[in-house]
Protein backbone atom coordinates (compact mmCIF):
# COMPACT_ATOMS: atom_id res chain seq x y z
CA UNK A 1 0.00 0.00 0.00
CA UNK A 2 2.79 2.43 0.87
CA UNK A 3 4.40 1.86 -3.01
CA UNK A 4 1.01 2.66 -4.29
CA UNK A 5 0.62 6.50 -1.98
CA UNK A 6 4.30 6.92 -3.04
CA UNK A 7 3.47 6.31 -6.71
CA UNK A 8 0.36 9.11 -6.05
CA UNK A 9 2.46 11.60 -4.65
CA UNK A 10 2.46 13.32 -8.31
CA UNK A 11 -0.77 12.92 -9.66
CA UNK A 12 -3.42 15.19 -9.48
CA UNK A 13 -5.87 14.17 -6.48
CA UNK A 14 -9.14 16.02 -7.04
CA UNK A 15 -10.43 13.24 -8.48
CA UNK A 16 -10.07 10.97 -6.70
CA UNK A 17 -10.45 9.46 -2.64
CA UNK A 18 -8.21 6.91 -1.32
CA UNK A 19 -9.79 4.66 1.30
CA UNK A 20 -7.69 2.31 3.15
CA UNK A 21 -9.79 -0.49 5.21
CA UNK A 22 -7.26 -2.03 7.85
CA UNK A 23 -7.72 -4.58 10.20
CA UNK A 24 -5.26 -3.84 12.71
CA UNK A 25 -1.71 -3.54 10.80
CA UNK A 26 1.29 -2.54 13.47
CA UNK A 27 1.78 1.56 14.64
CA UNK A 28 4.98 1.90 12.34
CA UNK A 29 2.98 1.27 9.10
CA UNK A 30 -0.57 2.83 9.96
CA UNK A 31 1.91 6.23 10.65
CA UNK A 32 3.57 5.74 7.52
CA UNK A 33 0.22 5.67 5.77
CA UNK A 34 -1.33 8.32 7.52
CA UNK A 35 1.11 10.85 6.39
CA UNK A 36 0.82 9.91 3.14
CA UNK A 37 -3.32 10.77 2.89
CA UNK A 38 -4.95 13.50 1.66
CA UNK A 39 -7.63 15.41 3.14
CA UNK A 40 -9.93 13.63 0.41
CA UNK A 41 -8.44 10.28 1.63
CA UNK A 42 -9.66 7.95 4.75
CA UNK A 43 -8.02 5.59 6.77
CA UNK A 44 -10.70 2.85 8.50
CA UNK A 45 -9.00 0.27 11.15
CA UNK A 46 -11.52 -2.28 12.41
CA UNK A 47 -11.55 -5.98 12.63
CA UNK A 48 -13.31 -7.99 9.70
CA UNK A 49 -13.62 -11.19 9.42
CA UNK A 50 -11.95 -12.26 6.17
CA UNK A 51 -10.98 -11.14 3.00
CA UNK A 52 -14.51 -10.37 1.10
CA UNK A 53 -15.90 -8.85 4.78
CA UNK A 54 -12.75 -6.05 4.28
CA UNK A 55 -13.57 -5.29 1.17
CA UNK A 56 -17.02 -4.63 1.54
CA UNK A 57 -16.22 -2.38 4.82
CA UNK A 58 -14.29 -0.66 2.52
CA UNK A 59 -16.69 -0.13 -0.39
CA UNK A 60 -19.28 1.03 2.37
CA UNK A 61 -16.66 3.63 3.20
CA UNK A 62 -15.92 5.23 0.15
CA UNK A 63 -17.34 8.59 -1.60
CA UNK A 64 -17.12 7.86 -5.11
CA UNK A 65 -19.35 7.33 -7.84
CA UNK A 66 -16.52 4.78 -9.19
CA UNK A 67 -14.92 1.99 -6.98
CA UNK A 68 -11.64 0.06 -7.75
CA UNK A 69 -10.91 -2.37 -5.33
CA UNK A 70 -7.00 -3.57 -4.82
CA UNK A 71 -4.67 -5.76 -2.07
CA UNK A 72 -2.86 -4.71 0.45
CA UNK A 73 0.15 -6.59 -1.24
CA UNK A 74 -1.16 -5.45 -4.98
CA UNK A 75 -0.40 -2.24 -7.10
CA UNK A 76 -1.47 0.21 -10.15
CA UNK A 77 1.00 2.82 -11.05
CA UNK A 78 0.00 6.98 -11.20
CA UNK A 79 -0.30 6.58 -15.73
CA UNK A 80 -2.73 3.77 -14.77
CA UNK A 81 -4.82 5.14 -12.84
CA UNK A 82 -4.54 8.59 -14.50
CA UNK A 83 -6.10 6.66 -17.64
CA UNK A 84 -8.78 4.93 -15.57
CA UNK A 85 -10.06 8.46 -14.25
CA UNK A 86 -9.57 9.83 -17.97
CA UNK A 87 -11.36 7.04 -19.81
CA UNK A 88 -14.46 6.68 -17.38
CA UNK A 89 -17.99 7.88 -18.90
CA UNK A 90 -20.97 6.35 -17.86
CA UNK A 91 -20.25 2.72 -17.89
CA UNK A 92 -21.19 0.49 -15.00
CA UNK A 93 -17.85 -1.98 -15.27
CA UNK A 94 -14.54 -0.87 -16.96
CA UNK A 95 -12.31 -3.90 -16.91
CA UNK A 96 -8.44 -3.47 -17.61
CA UNK A 97 -5.80 -5.67 -17.49
CA UNK A 98 -4.17 -7.35 -14.38
CA UNK A 99 -0.08 -8.63 -14.30
CA UNK A 100 0.23 -11.76 -12.03
CA UNK A 101 3.78 -11.23 -10.46
CA UNK A 102 5.25 -13.82 -8.48
CA UNK A 103 7.54 -12.37 -4.85
CA UNK A 104 10.81 -11.31 -7.24
CA UNK A 105 9.04 -9.45 -9.45
CA UNK A 106 8.49 -12.01 -12.68
CA UNK A 107 4.78 -11.17 -14.19
CA UNK A 108 3.85 -15.27 -14.48
CA UNK A 109 -0.07 -14.68 -16.19
CA UNK A 110 -1.67 -11.58 -17.82
CA UNK A 111 -4.81 -11.68 -17.45
CA UNK A 112 -6.84 -9.38 -20.41
CA UNK A 113 -9.72 -7.59 -20.27
CA UNK A 114 -11.72 -9.87 -22.14
CA UNK A 115 -15.17 -9.96 -23.22
CA UNK A 116 -17.68 -10.11 -20.00
CA UNK A 117 -20.78 -12.43 -20.89
CA UNK A 118 -22.24 -15.23 -18.90
CA UNK A 119 -21.26 -17.39 -22.29
CA UNK A 120 -17.86 -16.68 -21.74
CA UNK A 121 -18.24 -17.49 -17.89
CA UNK A 122 -20.05 -20.94 -19.30
CA UNK A 123 -16.88 -21.71 -21.16
CA UNK A 124 -14.32 -21.31 -18.07
CA UNK A 125 -13.66 -17.15 -18.20
CA UNK A 126 -12.67 -15.73 -15.56
CA UNK A 127 -12.85 -11.89 -14.28
CA UNK A 128 -10.31 -10.52 -11.68
CA UNK A 129 -11.93 -8.53 -8.80
CA UNK A 130 -9.06 -6.48 -8.65
CA UNK A 131 -9.14 -5.60 -12.40
CA UNK A 132 -12.81 -3.46 -12.82
CA UNK A 133 -13.63 -0.40 -12.15
CA UNK A 134 -17.63 -0.66 -10.68
CA UNK A 135 -19.84 1.98 -10.53
CA UNK A 136 -20.69 1.80 -7.07
CA UNK A 137 -24.36 2.37 -7.29
CA UNK A 138 -24.28 -1.48 -7.99
CA UNK A 139 -22.89 -2.12 -4.61
CA UNK A 140 -25.20 0.07 -3.09
CA UNK A 141 -27.82 -1.71 -4.81
CA UNK A 142 -27.36 -4.54 -2.86
CA UNK A 143 -24.87 -6.40 -4.93
CA UNK A 144 -22.09 -7.19 -2.77
CA UNK A 145 -19.22 -9.83 -1.87
CA UNK A 146 -20.99 -12.69 0.19
CA UNK A 147 -18.87 -12.82 3.22
CA UNK A 148 -20.60 -16.48 3.91
CA UNK A 149 -18.69 -18.06 0.56
CA UNK A 150 -15.08 -17.28 1.99
CA UNK A 151 -12.85 -18.14 -0.73
CA UNK A 152 -14.40 -17.52 -4.06
CA UNK A 153 -16.61 -14.52 -3.22
CA UNK A 154 -15.38 -13.23 -6.12
CA UNK A 155 -16.60 -15.78 -8.63
CA UNK A 156 -20.40 -15.86 -6.90
CA UNK A 157 -19.90 -11.99 -7.25
CA UNK A 158 -19.18 -12.06 -11.44
CA UNK A 159 -21.65 -14.78 -11.77
CA UNK A 160 -24.11 -13.10 -10.64
CA UNK A 161 -23.40 -10.06 -12.72
CA UNK A 162 -23.03 -11.86 -15.85
CA UNK A 163 -27.32 -12.59 -15.62
CA UNK A 164 -27.66 -8.54 -15.59
CA UNK A 165 -28.76 -7.64 -19.35
CA UNK A 166 -28.66 -4.07 -19.02
CA UNK A 167 -24.74 -3.68 -17.92
CA UNK A 168 -22.64 -1.09 -20.05
CA UNK A 169 -19.38 -2.50 -19.94
CA UNK A 170 -16.08 -0.96 -21.21
CA UNK A 171 -12.36 -2.35 -21.59
CA UNK A 172 -9.25 -0.36 -21.05
CA UNK A 173 -6.15 -1.71 -23.35
CA UNK A 174 -3.09 -1.01 -22.48
CA UNK A 175 -3.94 -0.58 -18.29
CA UNK A 176 -2.75 -2.96 -15.79
CA UNK A 177 -3.12 -3.49 -12.24
CA UNK A 178 -0.48 -5.74 -11.03
CA UNK A 179 -1.31 -8.29 -8.33
CA UNK A 180 1.20 -10.78 -6.41
CA UNK A 181 0.95 -14.40 -6.07
CA UNK A 182 0.69 -15.98 -3.05
CA UNK A 183 -2.83 -14.50 -2.04
CA UNK A 184 -5.08 -17.35 -0.29
CA UNK A 185 -5.91 -19.01 -3.28
CA UNK A 186 -3.17 -18.66 -5.09
CA UNK A 187 -0.56 -19.68 -2.01
CA UNK A 188 0.20 -23.37 -3.22
CA UNK A 189 -0.86 -25.70 -5.28
CA UNK A 190 -3.17 -27.33 -2.14
CA UNK A 191 -4.70 -23.97 -1.91
CA UNK A 192 -5.68 -24.22 -5.29
CA UNK A 193 -7.06 -27.57 -5.10
CA UNK A 194 -9.17 -26.36 -2.33
CA UNK A 195 -9.88 -23.24 -4.08
CA UNK A 196 -11.44 -25.26 -7.27
CA UNK A 197 -13.50 -27.33 -4.94
CA UNK A 198 -15.19 -24.71 -3.46
CA UNK A 199 -16.21 -23.31 -6.87
CA UNK A 200 -17.09 -26.75 -7.97
CA UNK A 201 -19.59 -27.19 -4.96
CA UNK A 202 -21.18 -23.87 -5.51
CA UNK A 203 -21.47 -24.22 -9.16
CA UNK A 204 -23.42 -27.32 -8.42
CA UNK A 205 -25.61 -25.87 -5.63
CA UNK A 206 -26.70 -23.00 -7.56
CA UNK A 207 -25.14 -22.53 -10.73
CA UNK A 208 -25.68 -25.60 -12.75
CA UNK A 209 -25.60 -24.13 -15.98
CA UNK A 210 -21.57 -22.97 -15.26
CA UNK A 211 -20.88 -26.80 -14.92
CA UNK A 212 -18.22 -26.87 -17.86
CA UNK A 213 -16.40 -23.94 -16.71
CA UNK A 214 -13.86 -25.29 -14.07
CA UNK A 215 -12.65 -27.51 -16.89
CA UNK A 216 -12.50 -25.62 -19.86
CA UNK A 217 -10.81 -22.83 -17.90
CA UNK A 218 -7.15 -24.04 -18.42
CA UNK A 219 -7.94 -22.84 -22.14
CA UNK A 220 -7.80 -19.34 -20.59
CA UNK A 221 -4.99 -20.15 -17.95
CA UNK A 222 -3.14 -21.52 -20.32
CA UNK A 223 -3.11 -17.90 -22.64
CA UNK A 224 -2.58 -15.80 -19.86
CA UNK A 225 0.93 -18.08 -18.75
CA UNK A 226 1.46 -17.87 -22.67
CA UNK A 227 1.01 -14.36 -22.99
CA UNK A 228 3.42 -13.48 -19.38
CA UNK A 229 6.20 -15.89 -21.56
CA UNK A 230 6.18 -13.92 -24.18
CA UNK A 231 6.10 -10.40 -22.39
CA UNK A 232 8.81 -11.81 -20.95
CA UNK A 233 8.48 -8.68 -18.31
CA UNK A 234 9.72 -8.04 -14.83
CA UNK A 235 7.90 -5.29 -12.33
CA UNK A 236 10.15 -2.97 -10.38
CA UNK A 237 8.67 -1.56 -7.07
Amino acid sequence: ILKILQELKDLSRDRLELIVQDAGSNQKLLQNIKSCLTERDSIFIEKDDGIFDGINKGIKNCNGKYILTIGSDDFVDANSLRCIINSIGDEDLLFCGVKLFEAKGKVRRIWRARKFSRWLYRLGAQYPHFGVIVKAEIYRNGLWFNNANKVNADYEFFSTLTKLKTLNVGYLNGVSVYMQLGGTSTRSPLNILRHQKLIFRFILRYEPDLILAPILKVIFKTEEVALAFMANEKVYF
